[in-house]
């Protein structure tokens, strides 16, 4: 039926297949006609039936290989969670491993050291108690004379560490807070008005409100890309404000202005002074002895890290002053203590004549700095980085002297850049105060090719 549709004429085709589905219909199905019209009933059942059987192991087949298909995805991906499971187990045992070796390292090297954002620009009140808590007379030295020895050896490491900072002096006594000196980065000024405050003595009661104040005054008016700190050594144990001062108003000024407060006390910790650290973002330590108590100072050095908040980036407009030799015409007198000096430094701006550098002109307030203090600044942000510890120390101690200090001993520390061996003494000396290695400053003068 169908071969012979095809081999007759279109048109004839098309009048026989009318004819076909008009006679034929209750007898003949699509099915028939596809199977052909001169095979048995019989015949044609069982081509059905094969056709049938055939599309049904198919569609099994089909169902069969997507069954399969889901589950060899699903032991895929619960093999690959296993190998992920063992792969971040194995990475966490690396960082762990790798954690351990670095605290290792650094068990010698301050944590100041770390990569972080930190304030060059530092305007530092430091708030002396000179109450009668000071005369206590159960320590030796006794405390009033150790604490204002104390502070002029932090001022002059203070200022050296930090150029471009400034320091000033409030003493807090009679229920008061009097400010002798002003923000300076003269050591000299500062020292001077440290031991004109102690000819006082130390006499009446504490008042913390009061001491906040007077620091949120000093230290409103300084830049605003600078960090404003206030440092209290504290050694009473007790606290009498006013009864306008309400303490918590004034830390809440505190948090407005910026203002961060560090106390390190030698009393019992207070627990109204341990509040004001922690919501202005500073810290509270306690010195167990004279040693410590230094060491907690010390640590104030350091340029600190930014908190909570950012400060924008900014330009700030700094002069480089050229110094000059006032010998052929005789000493000059300097505009910031009209005092006649023989070395001067003559200001990039208005051409003032400066006796001391870092500092701001005493006639046109611009900060004036060198390129060696600028460079001393950069040792906060890139510190010199730590030392790894060898385990051969021992085999190598009379074979090989010591990069720092070039003598033969045990040398458990190597530096990671130049790969220089040094002893105990020398990696504390560079990690502490030097911030350079020399093996790497040898390295770097040295000419190409040599």
């Amino acid at each position: 039926g169908v071969i012979f549709l095809h081999t007759l004429d279109p048109c004839v085709a098309e009048l026989t297949w009318q004819w076909l589905l008009d006679h034929m219909a209750p007898f003949v199905t699509v099915d028939d006609l596809a199977d052909g019209l001169q095979a048995k009933l019989e015949d044609r059942a069982h081509v059905r039936a094969a056709k049938a059987a055939r599309a049904n192991t198919w569609e099994g087949l089909l169902d069969e290989r997507d069954d399969v298909q889901r589950r060899i995805s699903a032991s895929e991906d619960t093999t690959d969670r296993k190998r992920q499971r063992i792969a971040s187990s194995e990475a966490l045992e690396g960082q762990q491993k790798g954690v351990v070796n670095h605290v290792q390292a650094c068990a010698s090297v301050p944590a100041s050291t770390n990569a972080v954002r930190r304030a060059m620009v530092r305007c530092t009140l430091v708030l002396i108690d000179m109450t009668e808590a000071m005369l206590q007379s159960n320590s030796a030295p006794p405390r009033f004379e150790f604490c204002v020895d104390a502070v002029c050896r932090f001022a002059k490491t203070f200022l050296a560490e930090n150029p471009l900072a400034e320091l000033a002096l409030g003493v807090l006594r009679d229920g008061n807070c009097k400010v002798f000196s002003h923000l300076t980065s003269n050591c000299s000024e500062f020292e001077a008005q440290l031991m004109k405050a102690a000819a006082d003595g130390a006499r009446g009661r504490m008042s913390i409100a009061s001491g906040l104040m007077r620091s949120i005054r000093v230290l409103e008016a300084t830049p605003e890309y600078a960090a404003r700190e206030v440092l209290l050594l504290f050694a009473s144990l007790s606290n009498w404000d006013h009864v306008e001062m309400q303490i918590d108003s004034v830390v809440s000024l505190l948090e407005e202005k910026r203002v961060r407060v560090s106390v390190v006390a030698l009393s019992p910790e207070m627990h109204i002074l341990r509040r004001i650290c922690s919501q202005t973002s500073g810290s509270y330590t306690v010195g167990l002895d004279c040693k410590h108590f230094e060491k907690l100072l010390d640590d104030h050095v350091p340029a600190p890290r930014y908190g909570t908040w950012q400060p924008t980036p900014r330009l700030v407009k700094m002069g480089f002053p050229k110094q000059v030799d006032e010998v052929a015409e005789g000493p000059a007198m300097c505009s910031c203590h009209l005092q006649t000096r023989l070395r001067l430094f003559i200001c990039p701006q208005c051409h003032a004549r400066i006796c001391q550098v870092p500092g701001k002109c005493f006639a046109c307030q611009l900060p004036l700095a060198s390129a060696p203090l600028m460079a001393r600044c950069l040792r906060h942000l890139n510190p010199l980085p730590p030392f790894a510890l060898m385990p051969d120390s021992a085999d190598k101690s009379t074979s090989v002297s010591c990069c720092g200090c070039h003598l033969p001993g045990l040398l458990p520390w190597q530096c990671p850049t130049c790969f220089g061996r040094f002893c105990e003494s020398c990696n504390s000396f560079m990690h502490s105060s030097l911030q350079q290695c020399p093996g790497c400053i040898e390295r770097a003068l040295q000419p190409t090719g040599a």
